[in-house]
């Protein structure tokens, strides 16, 4: 579950309370409307996206039921971004959008198993990818809100990407298991 201090952590409160097989993956907060979302997954059934509105103290279920939810991102619009590492039963993944003030989600890539995504201040979107099963692992970019997708993993190849980070300096930083760190060569 999701636990919450209000003293700076020296004592701690469960706020939201999951299954004891349903992982928290992701938590980020909107501070433009004071929202909180939490991507979770279950893998024996469940998962998907939480949010609070009253500074984490209660949630509710917001949709993407039975996906593995493994990151959260949120573009210049307060569009909310879902990359999911795949569903219980469909086994599918891909990157999946919630537009500010609408209430469905939108699949806007269903072709990988994705485990990280994040967005630039020009709201570039970037994600990686797993290489399970049948699946390409490596980054991926879109430049128009994910309508389209670009392979950028030049130099990484088919490596399992776990986590993405844009550092201070502007460039994109990944690793992920048996992965080692890489760096993009150009600034995000």
């Amino acid at each position: 579950g999701i636990y919450k201090s209000n003293d700076l952590g020296n004592s701690w409160n469960q706020v939201l309370f999951l299954e004891n097989t349903e992982l928290v993956n992701s938590i980020i907060q909107n501070d433009s409307t004071n929202e909180q979302f939490a991507g979770t997954s279950n893998f024996i059934g469940g998962g998907g996206v939480y949010r609070s509105d009253d500074s984490g103290n209660t949630w509710e279920f917001y949709g993407l039921e039975n996906h593995y939810v493994s990151s959260l991102a949120l573009n210049s619009n307060n569009d909310l971004f879902a990359g999911s590492r795949g569903h219980h039963y469909l086994y599918s993944g891909g990157v999946y959008v919630l537009p500010h003030n609408q209430q469905d989600w939108i699949s806007i890539n269903n072709e990988e198993l994705v485990t990280s995504i994040i967005i630039n201040s020009e709201d570039v979107i970037y994600i990686g990818c797993s290489n399970l099963d049948s699946y390409v692992g490596g980054v991926r970019r879109s430049f128009d809100n994910g309508q389209s997708w670009e392979d950028i993993s030049s130099g990484i190849g088919d490596k399992n990407i776990e986590d993405l980070e844009i550092g201070t300096d502007g460039f994109l930083y990944t690793s992920g298991y048996f992965t080692p760190l890489f760096r993009s060569t150009n600034s995000t």
